[in-house]
């Protein structure tokens, strides 16, 4: 019995070769659908993989305060009483006034997304983020220096052109081999002296940060009014991580009486932990991993009705082929096992090409975003198992066919 199933199972590779045309077609269907499936699913573990080491890189002790209830809202239409005004210079600073002196306040906005760093004949492209901030803003954005130091509160409350720069920029500026401490460079023709240079950190969705330079407040706000942003970034960390949920709600009274909000007005901003950012991106990167099922299963429910159009197909064609065997001793059971086993095999062997299709894919789009690589290991066993589904299913009623035909009227068809 072994010997006569192994035998079967070589007659149904052999058939695969004799068709040759006919599962190539149907297994670059099954293929499309895997890879759109793994490519989409390799991209976005990647982009959470990302979001997670970022987020973990502010510690679980710190807190951030926006403008906005829900910053990470993926498209759709606002209504304009629903977007919050922008936190400004005299509320973020109120706010630190105010709040309990246990509590790290930092304060930071935007200086330039776009700026140029010169040292000497050595110019960058002008993609040089700047950020203002104080003396807690390092810290507070999960920074360390590398070599260095700190603002000085001096230096931040009379705007002394001093900077701490991130890895990468001081790559791009000096090398890899040698730190610019105390070196001038120019950014945006406004000369400032190199403090410190922070550890290499990565980068987030695609966006580097350690291109970066931080330059005190008020530095920013003589040499930089220009392009600064309006809305200033608060965020406060707490010495003990128990006391989060007290130190959020006073910050909340706090920024309430900053805004001056009524008593029962709505808030009219935004306190994010770290672990709601992550669920809240999570949630919408899962709309599109929900979209990549479907059109997976889409292009799959295809595939599956392609496949049992080509075995019917098949066994018409070998009708002959199949009263032969049957009148040598071929069983009903054998018969149907061959047949399964092509359909089986073709839509396995679609889903190989499609699994590798998939993760050159999606890691190509993950390289592109200079994120880490990434194999969905999870996604890939589903679409083995969704696979040989496919394959037993497209494979069963012709199968079941080519079993009960007549040994008789199969020799004699032509």
């Amino acid at each position: 019995m072994r010997k006569a199933t192994l035998n079967t199972l070589l007659t149904a590779f052999y058939s695969l070769r004799v068709n040759k045309l006919r599962a190539i077609i149907t297994m670059l269907i099954i293929a499309l659908g895997i890879a759109s499936l793994v490519g989409m699913q390799t991209a976005i573990d990647g982009l959470k993989w990302s979001l997670v080491n970022n987020l973990n890189s502010l510690g679980n002790n710190t807190f951030s305060i926006s403008k906005d209830a829900n910053p990470l809202k993926f498209g759709g239409r606002r209504r304009a009483e629903d977007v919050s005004p922008d936190i400004d210079y005299r509320q973020a600073n109120e706010f630190a006034e105010i709040i309990d002196e246990t509590l790290q306040v930092s304060i930071s906005v935007n200086a330039s997304a776009s700026a140029k760093a010169r040292f000497k004949n050595v110019e960058t492209n002008p993609n040089i983020a700047i950020t203002a901030g104080d003396i807690n803003y390092l810290t507070s954005s999960g920074f360390e220096l590398e070599a260095g130091r700190n603002f000085t509160q001096t230096e931040i409350e009379q705007g002394v052109n001093v900077a701490v720069i991130g890895r990468e920029l001081n790559n791009l500026l000096f090398s890899q081999n040698f730190l610019g401490i105390d070196k001038q460079i120019y950014l945006n023709d406004i000369r400032f002296t190199i403090i410190g240079v922070t550890k290499e950190k990565g980068s987030s969705f695609g966006i580097s940060l350690d291109k970066m330079a931080a330059i005190p407040m008020q530095s920013a706000r003589k040499s930089f009014a220009s392009t600064m942003g309006s809305n200033y970034n608060v965020k406060v960390s707490v010495p003990d991580v128990f006391n989060m949920n007290e130190a959020i709600a006073q910050a909340t009274g706090a920024m309430r009486i900053v805004r001056k909000l009524k008593p029962g007005a709505k808030n009219n901003f935004a306190i994010q932990k770290s672990e709601s950012l992550q669920d809240l991106l999570e949630k919408n990167l899962s709309f599109v991993s929900y979209a990549a099922v479907i059109i997976g299963l889409i292009t799959l429910s295809g595939a599956l009705i392609a496949l049992m159009n080509i075995m019917f197909v098949s066994v018409t064609e070998r009708t002959k082929e199949i009263g032969t065997r049957m009148a040598v001793g071929a069983s009903s059971s054998l018969i149907r096992l061959q047949f399964l086993s092509e359909a089986t095999v073709i839509s396995l062997l679609g889903g190989v090409f499609g699994i590798i299709l998939g993760l050159i894919i999606g890691n190509a789009v993950i390289t592109l975003l200079n994120l880490d690589a990434n194999i969905p290991y999870q996604w890939i066993f589903i679409s083995f198992v969704l696979c040989a589904l496919v394959g037993v299913a497209a494979g069963f009623l012709p199968a079941r066919k080519a079993a009960t035909l007549d040994p008789i009227e199969s020799l004699r068809y032509e």
